[in-house]
């Protein structure tokens, strides 16, 4: 007896444990390291990281493939830049497991009426992005309150140049 491409999908997302969703994601990455000629880290399984509450009108698929699409084509030659900031662009979504550097995993799976199988959702960590108090990435806008003080830095030079012009200008 064979079973055809869907009821083998159909069998998997009723079935799947976390464990074997950690598994199949190894195997993805494991396969791309090797397309791609990079390491990745080995994911494991981990109760700790936060996964964002499923949604079942959401499709993570499409919602992976587009900001996928979109960091492509914001950084069509530089693959550094579409890594960083998938970092944190892509800190909730499956995105997030296609990062080298990931080497944990959790799931969540929800029922959704009027659908067969379950959604699931699966976000790889740690994250590198500001956490809210549910432990889940903050979609604040991230620019204007930069913690990392290149901001503060930025204004100080200016302050410096403005001054050293106008001493020199007062001069002569």
């Amino acid at each position: 007896m064979s079973l055809s491409k869907s009821e083998i999908e159909e069998l998997f997302i009723k079935e799947a444990t976390p464990i074997m969703m950690a598994e199949f994601l190894n195997v993805v990455r494991d396969k791309i390291g090797k397309e791609e000629d990079v390491k990745f880290n080995k994911l494991k399984l981990t109760e700790s990281l936060k996964v964002p509450e499923v949604q079942c009108e959401r499709n993570y698929a499409e919602d992976t493939e587009k900001l996928i699409k979109e960091l492509m084509e914001k950084y069509p030659s530089d693959e550094q830049k579409q890594e960083e900031e998938a970092e944190t662009v892509g800190d909730d979504t499956l995105l997030s497991c296609l990062l080298p550097s990931r080497t944990e995993v959790n799931c969540k799976w929800k029922e959704c009426e009027g659908s067969k199988n379950p959604k699931a959702l699966c976000v790889c960590g740690p994250k590198k992005c500001k956490m809210n108090s549910d432990g889940l990435c903050d979609k604040k806008d991230d620019e204007d309150d930069e913690e990392d003080g290149s901001s503060s830095l930025f204004v100080f030079g200016t302050i410096l140049h403005v001054t050293i012009f106008y001493l020199l200008s007062s001069f002569f």
